[in-house]
């Protein structure tokens, strides 16, 4: 019978972290794109808010911004 050597020791760091889920592409893409539409829009809110600021206005601008920094991560 043959003798075979131990294998060499496994090094002591561990592997970088992988995400185990990942955003498919197209969604990515849909994420950017709504990005670039919702600036100038929430820019024309908020000067629209400060002419003619209404309860409403007021709270569509609020949503925009919380969606948009929602979005931007």
């Amino acid at each position: 019978m043959r003798y075979f050597p131990p294998p060499p020791p496994k090094p002591h760091f561990k592997k970088p972290y992988k995400k185990k889920y990942r955003i498919p592409y197209w969604l990515l893409k849909w994420r950017l794109i709504l990005l670039q539409c919702l600036l100038p829009i929430i820019i024309f809110q908020i000067i629209r808010t400060l002419i003619f600021p209404t309860t409403l206005d007021i709270i569509l601008v609020i949503i925009l911004i919380i969606v948009w920094f929602l979005l931007y991560k």
